[in-house]
This record gives structure tokens, sequence and C-alpha cells, in this order.
């Protein structure tokens, strides 16, 4: 592709500014036309050439927001400043500078850039202010550039700058080219900012506000609005790169010898050996400047006569086999002449494709993989020499270690992938049937657990293309693992009597094993087999924990079932009055399992059943026996003592036969058969409750006497007899009664009461209600209520009688009252 080149001058120092010039056209293969123009803004100088002014109101071309207010008009000062205060046109630009820029009153709503006292007016000659309009919408710039203008009272120094405002962005630009200090007027005093219109809101660039004097050269700012509204700004420095003008004229030169060769936009060169040339545009008292170099015409090499050369290659192989990396570079092409590459791969021919040689008179081929490559140019219809290059794939090495960690539930194998180059696709296979792996540095699991022994055979398949089996390798190792865990332990008895030691037999496996006993009575032995003895009866879960030097622990454990007995008897020593059989108890506290438990009492004499757990005593006198209890099947043995100290026993005879007495009168009890006799109750009915034959005056209806006789050595027998007493007739209570004054049965009344008393008397009416009451017994009910005789008819009543003895007595029925 033919590239069409623009020449770029800036109006002020910058260095670099014109891009490389183009070549055009290649006469013959024997000349070339080097073309050129600067691309730029239009200068329009505003007309401003009176001391301290401000312009006229000046259409900016496109609306730009500023402090949060959109513009299209600015007025330009003399003194550096741009402001978006349009009533300020044609007036006065205040020179003085006395304070910083916030609040200052003399700039506000202001660019400064900077803000100091110079003269349009120079030094008797006019220095134009300019502006000028580039770009397209929504991208156009609008510059304000002062060109060499003098500083004033200091007439050698200037200043040269640029202020530009960016469509769309509002971003706010200070490129000064060239400010000195002008001492010897306001104090050298100049600011570099921006403020708002109200002076309540100003941003300057560091250290270029006031007090400060300050010199610049190739200096930038850039503002930049802070949203929302815009209503701050922040400041950074930028590389300082003006706008240029596009009406600057390029010159072009010998960059060698310095000759000069004319002044259009474009020229004819013809060099025979390799030739650099310089293209100068001059503008705002400095010049820019770029530069090309091009091969010499008719050197050797290329298929015609003067025809381009290619001078020499290098290349660089792809990265990794199967990669298409690798590059060729051909030497000796100027910047910019290229018009087609012609390319072939191992003898075929590819699409041929068009570039540009770099300023480096280098072309550089990308994408390359392994193969036979040739290379030609041709500019326009010139062709350049061949060139044979040969780029080869690298070797790969599939290579790993392994670091081995021990673990209990899996050994665990950390793998580092050492393979060459790096960073290409690994695939790994474990040797324990797991999936494969893909990880570039895998951590793997083996689950050879419990056994803590295996061999597995690992291997890494490495590749940098999935499609050339060439660029793939293969790496095997093995990775053994033996640490064995096992814990197991055999016990000579699980099965004991109490008292009985032990001994357990350690069959663990472990490397550098430790052991932990719980024997499952609150005790621990550290000991390889440990000799145990059981304080109490029972089942013990006995645990093995071996633990080894990873460390891993694993455990087993066995049942050992202690058997305890304890045999009591119900007494140790006893006294007894025995008129039968006596029996005898052995108690058995059994602790563990058994089949069967045997008694022995001896000696056997006068016993019943000298083989149960009861067994029967009668006899008279002192004995002492012994029980003997053995457990089955293992002869667990316990055993207790009795003693009995044996009495013959009392008893009652002679007593007195229950009977009734008259209600006040005695009667002389009796009892015989005894040392000693105590009568109950002894409630003051008897004379002497303590003698065998005591007086008894009973006032209850039924009394109950309870005779104890005891022998002198202890023994106890014991009797009762009733006596009851006998009352007079019963009370009387009338069926029926006459209230008619005859004097006759004229009250209904309870009689008879020898041996009683009248608690309570009642009569009701068959509603229930109590029309007579009394707990008089010589009151009776005259068969009026409240005065007023009741009618003929039935009538019920209660009575309540207590006798001497305590014992009431209720008595109900029902009276007719007849007239």
């Amino acid at each position: 592709m033919k590239n069409k080149l623009l020449f770029v001058l800036f109006c002020i120092l910058s260095t670099g500014a014109i891009a490389q010039p183009t070549i055009t056209d290649v006469a013959s293969c024997s000349s070339y036309t080097l073309s050129a123009s600067v691309v730029g803004g239009l200068p329009t100088d505003i007309g401003l050439y009176s001391d301290d002014s401000y312009s006229g109101i000046i259409n900016i071309g496109f609306t730009f927001n500023y402090y949060g207010t959109n513009y299209t008009q600015c007025v330009i000062g003399e003194n550096g400043m741009l402001t978006f205060d349009n009533t300020l046109a044609g007036g006065y630009d205040p020179w003085p500078i006395s304070s910083a820029l916030l609040g200052n009153s003399s700039a506000l709503n202001t660019i400064c850039g900077p803000w100091c006292d110079v003269s349009a007016a120079g030094t008797g000659t006019s220095e134009p202010i300019y502006t000028s309009l580039q770009g397209t919408a929504p991208n156009r710039t609008f510059a304000v550039t002062w060109c060499g203008v003098h500083m004033f009272d200091c007439t050698t120094q200037y200043i040269t700058t640029q202020i530009i405002i960016y469509e769309s962005t509002n971003l706010v630009e200070v490129h000064i080219g060239h400010k000195t200090i002008c001492a010897a007027w306001n104090g050298g005093a100049a600011i570099t900012g921006v403020q708002n219109a109200s002076g309540t809101a100003a941003t300057t660039a560091p250290g270029e506000d006031f007090p400060s004097a300050w010199a610049a050269t190739n200096q930038a700012w850039r503002f930049t609005p802070v949203a929302p509204a815009s209503a701050s700004y922040t400041v950074a420095s930028i590389p300082y790169a003006p706008i240029p003008y596009s009406t600057a004229t390029v010159y072009w030169y010998d960059s060698t010898t310095g000759a000069y060769l004319g002044s259009s936009g474009s020229i004819v060169v013809t060099p025979t050996v390799t030739t650099t040339y310089l293209a100068v545009a001059l503008g705002c008292s400095d010049s820019s400047k770029t530069y090309i170099t091009l091969p010499g015409l008719g050197t050797a090499g290329g298929t015609g006569a003067g025809a381009p050369t290619i001078e020499s290659t290098t290349f660089t192989n792809p990265s990794v086999c199967g990669a298409t990396d690798g590059t060729v570079s051909l030497y000796g092409i100027s910047p910019g002449f290229i018009d087609t590459i012609f390319e072939s791969f191992n003898g075929v021919p590819l699409a041929p494709f068009e570039t540009t040689a770099g300023p480096d008179s280098i072309i550089t081929i990308t994408g390359l993989g392994a193969g036979t490559y040739t290379f030609y140019y041709k500019i326009n219809s010139c062709p350049s020499n061949t060139v044979t290059d040969v780029l080869v794939d690298p070797p790969v090495t599939a290579a790993f270690t392994d670091v081995i960690h021990l673990g209990c539930s899996g050994d665990s194998v950390i793998f580092t992938n050492g393979s060459a180059p790096a960073g290409y696709s690994s695939s790994w296979s474990f040797g324990d049937g797991s999936a494969i792996g893909t990880s570039t540095n895998p951590l793997h699991i083996y689950n050879d657990a419990p056994s803590g022994v295996g061999t597995y055979n690992i291997t890494l398949t490495y590749q940098t293309s999935a499609t050339d089996p060439a660029c793939t390798s293969t790496s095997t190792q093995t990775v053994t693992f033996n640490h064995p865990l096992v814990a197991s332990f055999t016990s000579d008895q699980n099965t004991v009597c109490l008292g009985v030691p032990i001994t357990f037999t350690n069959a663990s496996v472990g490397n550098g094993a430790t052991y932990l006993w719980s024997f499952g009575d609150g005790s621990t032995e550290t000991t390889t087999s440990p000799v145990h003895t059981y304080a109490a009866g029972g089942v013990y879960n006995v645990v093995l924990t071996v633990t080894d030097t990873i460390p891993c622990t694993v455990s087993t454990s066995e049942s050992i079932d202690v058997v305890s007995i304890d045999v009591h008897t119900g007494v140790h020593d006893t006294s007894v009055c025995l008129a039968d059989s006596m029996a005898m108890h052995a108690y058995v506290d059994i602790t563990g399992s058994v089949t069967g438990v045997n008694y022995v009492w001896t000696p056997s004499a006068n016993l019943g059943e000298p083989n149960d757990s009861v067994t029967n005593f009668f006899s008279i006198g002192n004995y002492t026996y012994l029980v003997t209890v053995t457990t089955a099947p293992l002869g667990c043995t316990a055993s207790d003592t009795e003693t009995i100290h044996s009495y013959p026993p009392v008893t009652i005879t002679g007593l007195t036969a229950s009977t009734t007495i008259p209600y006040g009168s005695s009667i002389q009890l009796n009892a015989d058969g005894a040392y000693y006799f105590t009568w109950t109750p002894n409630n003051g009915t008897l004379d002497n409750p303590n003698i065998n034959d005591p007086i008894a005056t009973p006032v209850d209806t039924v009394t109950t006497y309870t005779v104890y006789g005891m022998s002198p050595y202890g023994c106890l027998d014991s009797a009762s007899l009733t006596i009851t007493l006998a009352y007079a007739e019963p009370e009387i209570v009338p069926s029926a009664f006459s209230p008619n004054n005859d004097g006759l049965n004229d009250e209904f009344r309870v009689t008879n009461l020898q041996y009683g008393k009248l608690v309570d008397f009642r009569v009701y009416n068959r509603w229930g209600q109590v029309i007579f009451q009394t707990a008089d017994p010589s009151k009776g009910w005259d068969g009026t209520f409240n005065g007023v005789p009741q009618d003929i008819g039935t009538y019920n009543y209660t009575i309540i009688i207590s006798h001497s003895d305590g014992i009431e007595k209720s008595i109900n029925g029902t009276v007719t009252l007849i007239r």
C-alpha cells in the first residue's frame, strides 16, 4: 500500500514534529520522488497590538463548558489571558499582579496561560497574537498563540505560549515554549491557572502562582474539569506539544553534507549510496525537523539495474516447538518506501503483503513457524534481491521432580515441573487410576492408607503443540511409600476374677512407633506390652493407640470382663428368741459376666439348706456360720460370717377372755407365762399397767387391751382382749304427735337419754327448710314455725346424740303432725 506522508510543522519549538516523508514514485529503479506537507491550524491574527488591552469578541467555533457554564465566544487579553467575560471586550487588561489567583478580581472567569505583563507592540515591531480552529466535530480544538511576544520593560525577553481548549472533553491546556523572569517589572510575577467567574474556585500549576517568580521552557499543563457540573479542576503535567500552523514552508537538505536541495512540496533524488535526507519547517522563530534514509540505487543484488537491495537478515526461531512466533528481519530498507513483500514457505509461494519499513530501516515479518523462508520486495515495479532464512523448532523436554509428604489418610506428593521450555501443556498420569492431571505443578494424594505401602509410576506428557507429534515429550518416575501402621494386641485372658493380673502382648507395626494403652478404668501406660490388674469388677474397653513418626495414629480395642463378687449376711451378729426356724440370708453383689453362683454354709449343723442363698436355722444356743459363694465358670469366691445368739421364746398364757360389762363398771384382767408385763393402752383406765393382773375401768364403748410379756433374755410375746360396755334402753323418738294443748303428746321430743347427750335436733318442712332446732333435751317442737301453726302432714328430722366414749350417733326419720 502506498502511503502518503504528511509533513508536520509546529509553530514553536517542537523537534520531531514533522512526520517522515513518503516516497511517491521510483522511476525506472533509478530515482526516488519524495513528498511532504504540513498539517496544522490555520493562524488568524486577532489584530491586538495595543498594550494592556482586551480584544473584541471572538467566536470559538464550538460550545465550550467552563466551570459548568457553556460558552461559544471569548475575549483575548494581551497579557496572556483568555476570558469568557464578553463585557471586557476592547477594555483594559490589567497588568499588576499583587495577590494569588484565587479571589483575584483581575482574572475572573479567566484562563491564565500564563498571565504576565507583555507588550504586543514589542520594541517597535508588531508581534501578533494568533487564534486557530482545527479538527472536526465533536473533537475540535481552539488555540490562542503568543508567538515571541516581548516582556514589557524587559524588551530583550519574550514569551512564546499557547492556550488550547477542547470540544466535548472541556479540557484546558497551557503549552509554554519560552518564558523568562522580568524581575525589574512587577517583581517578575506570573500566574498559570484557571478561575471561575465568582473568584471562589481556582486551580494553578504547581509553583506558578503569586508571589513566585518562575521561568519555563517546553513546559505544558492540563486542567481537567471535575464532575459534577465542572465545579473545580485538577492540574497535571503533560508533554509539551502545541498545535502547529499549516502555512510553514518545507526545506530539503542532505543530512550528511548539509547541501540544500530545494523548498517545494516534493523533490526527486538519485542516491547511489544509502543517504539520509533532512526536511525542515520554519515558524515562530524556531524550526521542526524530520529525516528519511534511502538505500542507494544501482547497487548489486537486484534483478534489474539500480534495483533496491536487502543488505542483510536476522531471524528468531519459534520460542517453542510448534509455535508460530518466529521472526525474520530485513535490513537496509529505507523507512516508508516498501510497496509489497513477496514470501515463500518451504518453496511454496504465500500471498504477498504490503508494509512499510520502520524508522530504523528494518522490516520484521512475524508469526512464523519452523521452515525455510525466502523474501524479496518491490518498490512500485522495481524488485529487490531474494534472501533465504531457515527457522527451526527448539527441542521439547519433559522433566519433573517430586517431594513426598507422608500422610495419615493418604500420602501426598508435590510434583515440580522442570519441563523446557516452560509454560506449556502438561498431562500427568499418577499411576493410581485417578483422572489425568493438567496442572503445571500438581499436588496429588495417594490413598494408600491404612496400609501405608505402595509403589506408583508417574508419567508426565509435555506438549508445546497438540497437533505436532514432534512437539511432545514424556518423562516417567517411580514413587514408593513404605510406612505401614497397624495396631494389634492380644491378652492372655479376657475374662478374669478381680485381682488377677492380665498380660497384654503388643503385635503392632509402625515406623518408630510409640504406644498408649488406655485400660478403661482411667489408667494409662506407654510400655510396649504391659501387665495390668483391675481394682474393681466390670467390663473394660482396652484401647491401644499406636503413633508413628509422621505422626499418624491408629487404634484397636478389646473388651476385658473382670468378675468381682461380694457376699454379706443379713446380720453379722444377732440375738434371737427362737420360737420357730430362723432364715439366714446371703446377699451377693456380682460385677461381670457369670453363668452361675454356688453357696456353701458351714458348719451345716442345725441348718435346713446349707447350699442355698437362704438357709433356715433352728436351735437354742450360740452359733457362728461361714457362707462361701463361688461363681461359675471362673470360680471367683467371696465369704462372710453370721453369729447367732438363740434364746427360748416367751408365750402369754392365762389371758382374760374378751367380755361385755355394764357401762361404768370395772373388771380385773390377767396374763401369765412371762417375767415382765406391760399393758396398753395406758390411758388411766388401768390401776397398774405393769403387773400381770390390773383392774380395768373402761369408758369407751369398745376397748382393746394388749399385754406384752418379756423373759429375762428379752424375749417378747403379746396378746390382746376386748372389753365392751353395755348401755341401758335406747333413746325414744315418737313417730307422731298432736299439738292440741290437751296435755297429751303436745310436743315432738327425744326421750330416754340416760347415757347420751343431745348434740343437735332439727325438723324440716317438705321444702327442706329448718323450722325447728335445739340442743336442749328438755325442749321439743310444738308444731309451729315463727309462731304459726304448721299444716297436718309428715316432717323430716335429724338427731345427733354423743356418748361418753366420744362416739356420736345420728338418727334420721319422719314424724307425722296430727291435730
